[in-house]
């Protein structure tokens, strides 16, 4: 199970991944 911390640090990750037109992690390693 995904902690509801770790959870938010992703959905933050994510936000800024789609803020920034580019919604594939994997190239911004």
């Amino acid at each position: 199970m995904i902690t509801g911390e770790l959870k938010n640090k992703i959905d933050q990750l994510w936000e800024m991944l789609w803020t920034e037109g580019n919604a594939n992690p994997l190239t911004n390693i």
